[in-house]
């Protein structure tokens, strides 16, 4: 995913077509450590479809310095969605992103 915020994160995607929608896979580094000073900072992963919906698919939160095997799946195709974003959601921020 490309990084849209200076020193925030960086994170792993992979997408996988399945018979019954798509499924994402992924896992994120934090960099600006906020988990460390201000206590647990929570993110969403948010997908766009062709038609302009956004959807949350997950929320999760960080408490160290990185976060691994985080799941998702829906049950829209890969070919309509758009692209996938990875928010702070307190603030919605978008802090990663990709287009498919």
């Amino acid at each position: 995913m490309e990084p849209l915020e200076a020193d925030a994160l960086t994170a792993a995607l992979t997408i996988t077509e399945t018979d019954w929608g798509t499924r994402f896979d992924w896992s994120c580094v934090y960099l600006n450590e906020l988990w460390k000073d201000n206590g647990p900072q929570d993110y969403d992963m948010v997908m766009t479809d062709r038609s302009g919906v956004s959807t949350v698919l997950a929320t999760w939160t960080a408490t160290s310095p990185s976060t691994e095997n985080l799941a998702a799946s829906t049950d829209v195709s890969r070919d309509q969605i758009r692209s996938v974003e990875i928010r702070a959601s307190q603030s919605g921020t978008p802090l990663a992103h990709t287009d498919l």
